[in-house]
């Protein structure tokens, strides 16, 4: 059975589709140590078994509101290979925000990317369409993720 959208995933949808807005949110982590890929990958996995995980499905009938299913896509997880000094973190968060390709109907609701920086840190970073997630919801996700 498909969840049909509530009222505040419903605005987010029809601002998408009337006027092609999508409102993405983003949570940045950075860490002092590097974060091994494994781990950034098990988070990807973890985000992939929860409630981020989905997709848009439009209905048969035309006035009816579209749903939501599990998406079958595998987790969006980057490993970026070059490192970025500290003060340019958010530099790179603003990239990823800015350039994060997430697609409600075609399962791509949410993606994960990590990056190390010069002084053997790392940053982290999720996004998430807004029509899927409000931020606590989103912060929800990632925790249960990261100690899954």
């Amino acid at each position: 059975m498909t969840a049909r959208l509530q009222d505040q995933d419903f605005t987010y949808w029809f601002l998408s589709e009337a006027f092609g807005w999508d409102v993405v949110l983003q949570l940045v982590w950075r860490f002092d140590d590097a974060v091994p890929d494994a781990d950034v990958t098990a988070m990807a996995v973890g985000l992939a078994r929860g409630a981020l995980h989905r997709r848009i499905v439009r209905p048969s009938i035309p006035v009816a509101r579209p749903g939501w299913v599990r998406s079958d896509r595998a987790p969006a997880v980057h490993l970026d290979e070059t490192p970025v000094a500290p003060d340019e973190v958010h530099d790179w968060a603003t990239r990823d925000l800015e350039t994060v390709d997430l697609d409600a109907e075609e399962g791509r609701c949410w993606a994960l990317r990590s990056t190390r920086t010069t002084t053997g840190g790392s940053a982290l970073s999720l996004t998430c369409l807004h029509l899927v997630a409000d931020g606590r919801a989103m912060t929800a996700a990632a925790v249960a993720a990261a100690v899954d």
